[in-house]
């Protein structure tokens, strides 16, 4: 008799999720690098219309906080290389998320280097 409620149960969460009776959250950040990496400052504007809530540019090595950690990962704070690299950093927010892009200069032309979708409580 459990086996038979037990599975009744299983194939009852089964369907919900199926046909999305049951939706679960979205994490609390989320990366975007699978759309956006590459694009340029142009197809984002476009997809962003409006001022950025945040806009900035500053030095590769003057990065600090867990969000610009991937930067590192391109341009190493102990590189000589990545000395003269400037990085540009858009937020917008739409509703209760922020959407934060990083972009560098390639052949003149700002791209998205990383980007990431975060919820609006979440501190870093």
């Amino acid at each position: 008799m459990r086996a038979k409620i037990f599975l009744f149960l299983a194939v009852v969460v089964v369907v919900a999720i199926t046909v999305g009776l049951v939706a679960f959250p979205d994490p609390p950040v989320q990366d975007l690098n699978r759309n956006w990496k590459g694009k340029s400052l142009l197809e984002l504007t476009r997809e962003f219309p409006g001022g950025a809530i945040y806009d900035q540019v500053y030095p590769a090595t003057n990065i600090a906080g867990e969000l610009r950690v991937p930067i590192s990962k391109t341009y190493p704070i102990d590189d000589p290389k990545s000395a003269g690299v400037l990085i540009h950093e858009l937020w917008w927010r739409r509703g209760d998320l922020n959407y934060t892009f990083f972009l560098h200069q390639v052949d003149g032309q700002w791209v998205v280097l990383d980007a990431v979708k975060w919820r609006k409580d979440v501190v870093f």
